[in-house]
């Protein structure tokens, strides 16, 4: 019983050591899930591991999360939500459409690396297939959605080709971008100087974000018209 002058506090924080409010344990479910992918490099463990990790028992996880799965659709869509919010941040600076882009580029890999145990699981297909988890599509759409609408802005404006229909593009520069920074994150490539050893047999061949960005818009932009023949 509490003293009829004061009023409990609503907001949500630990009670103590190992008890979480409602909010708090599913986010630390969810970092404690990211945690032990990065760690693993594969989404390799049970929910009971997750629960035991945060130091909650199981049956408190399963409140949150009916299934192990459903925890990894929710922490990718939430990495996903994340991406999508630095996206508009970059976006909304404003400039060239290539500029943009080159930027959105740079900042996709940065982000993979400041959250690997997320990256790893947004893209997984027992996850993204069927339609079994409709709040990770959604926020898989929109982050997409934000490049494609980058490559519309540029086509719009005359600076990227228009023989192909935005998605298309899009879909294109993210294939790529997704590439370069799973091969990274795995280390299969380096950014940075070589190694010493042969590159693709005992180093990692080298990198550069800024190149492949380069190499993308190149593909992207739109083709000065050919001087009229004589």
């Amino acid at each position: 019983m509490t003293n009829g002058n004061l009023k409990s506090d609503p907001s949500p924080r630990r009670k103590s050591a190992g008890q979480f409010h409602h909010g708090d344990l599913a986010s630390a479910l969810l970092d404690a899930a990211a945690a032990l992918i990065a760690d693993r490099r594969a989404p390799e463990f049970s929910l009971r591991e997750v629960a035991e990790r945060v130091g909650v028992s199981h049956t408190a996880a399963y409140r949150h999360f009916a299934a192990k799965n459903d925890l990894l659709a929710a922490l990718a869509a939430r990495a996903f939500r994340h991406l999508q919010r630095d996206m508009q941040a970059i976006r909304a600076a404003g400039g060239p459409a290539d500029q943009t882009l080159a930027a959105l580029g740079h900042d996709y890999v940065r982000f993979a690396q400041s959250q690997p145990g997320a990256y790893r699981i947004m893209f997984h297909g027992d996850l993204c297939a069927g339609g079994q988890h409709p709040a990770l599509a959604q926020a898989a759409y929109e982050a997409y959605a934000e490049m494609a609408g980058v490559v519309a802005d540029g086509q719009r404006t005359g600076c990227f080709r228009t023989d192909r229909s935005a998605d298309e593009l899009a879909t294109a520069l993210w294939s790529a971008q997704h590439g370069y920074t799973l091969l990274l994150l795995d280390g299969q490539i380096a950014e940075g100087a070589l190694s010493e050893g042969t590159p693709g047999l005992d180093a990692a061949p080298p990198a550069d974000r800024a190149l492949l960005t380069e190499m993308m818009l190149a593909g992207l932009r739109a083709k000065p018209p050919a001087p009229p023949s004589a």
